[in-house]
């Protein structure tokens, strides 16, 4: 199915609709995300998206309304990425931090912690911006223990990056500036692309999983849930990343890393361990669907010859 997106549009309905009407078939429909259409014109089908510049569609207000779960620096870069993008709002910020009362000098209040997400209107999204390297694990397992339901994510691209119309994003995703996704990328709930991220074709990364400033990750990658890639770090393409686990700033990845591990250097050497085995075997238990696409095993995607294998603590001696 091919999609055609009128996104940012400042025309009026009834030159939308004029577009409409040369499609066979065309049954209106809408979501917390905006306004859609099923098509099919000369046997062709489309998904239609349309999102014009004043969020309003036929006389009905479908501008998504962001309330941003975090009130730090990452944060603020989503809140950007919202306010300049078209057909959202930003609401506020919610944060356990009780002495915060608001961000971006008072321009955006705080509007409470975070399970007090309940209490905010139906049409509010949420979006995580709760991410670190050391506390990455404890993030995921807070995020998904607010009950929040999946209708309630928003998705926020920021208008600069790159989103190939053959990549999918599952919800509560975070896309940021000047950030490259390529074709048959797939991003799992709750991951962050930050600035200048380049993700090449057919890598997957699973739910919860960020990547910092100018992270390249080469093609048929497998990232597991809530790892942190670091800053300006780079993975060789084919390899699997486990759950849990941390590059470092600038690592050059070059060898498959189990998970749970902290991989640093040029090139990456295993230096520790993010969580106890324990806490691993607890979140193997509390897997949803996104989890599962970290399993997909690496021999289903082509691998060139002389690819490497898993590289653990006991084998890594002499090999990186």
């Amino acid at each position: 199915m091919e999609a055609v997106v009128l996104a940012g549009l400042n025309v009026p309905s009834d030159a939308i609709l004029e577009f409409l009407g040369h499609l066979d078939h065309v049954p209106a429909q809408h979501d917390p995300r905006g306004a859609y259409a099923f098509a099919r014109f000369k046997g062709r089908e489309f998904y239609i998206a349309v999102a014009p510049q004043n969020g309003r569609i036929d006389g009905i207000d479908k501008t998504q309304q962001v309330v941003i779960l975090g009130a730090g620096g990452t944060g603020l870069l989503i809140a950007d990425s919202v306010l300049r993008g078209p057909g959202s709002s930003l609401v506020g910020f919610l944060d356990d931090n009780v002495e915060k009362k608001s961000v971006a000098r008072g321009r955006f209040p705080v509007l409470g912690a975070l399970p007090t997400w309940k209490a905010l209107p139906r049409k509010c999204c949420f979006i995580s911006s709760l991410y670190g390297p050391k506390r990455n694990v404890e993030f995921y397992l807070k995020i998904r223990s607010l009950g929040i339901p999946d209708d309630r994510w928003a998705n926020v691209v920021d208008p600069s990056a790159i989103v190939s119309s053959f990549a999918t994003l599952g919800y509560g995703v975070y896309v940021g500036p000047a950030t490259v996704l390529e074709p048959n990328v797939s991003l799992g709930n709750w991951c962050a692309m930050l600035g200048g991220v380049h993700i090449a074709h057919d890598t997957c990364i699973d739910a919860y999983t960020a990547c910092a400033n100018s992270v390249s990750v080469a093609g048929g990658v497998r990232v597991g849930p809530a790892a942190f890639i670091g800053a300006n770090a780079t993975v060789r393409e084919y390899l699997q990343i486990g759950r849990s686990t941390v590059i470092g700033m600038g690592a050059v990845v070059v060898r498959d890393i189990p998970e749970g591990s902290i991989a640093v250097g040029n090139p990456c050497r295993i230096t520790g361990k993010t969580v106890p085995r324990e806490s691993l075997r607890e979140q193997s238990e509390r897997v949803d669907i996104h989890d599962k696409l970290a399993r997909v095993p690496i021999k289903d995607v082509e691998k060139p010859s002389g690819a490497s294998g898993v590289v653990t603590p006991e084998n890594q001696k002499g090999r990186l």
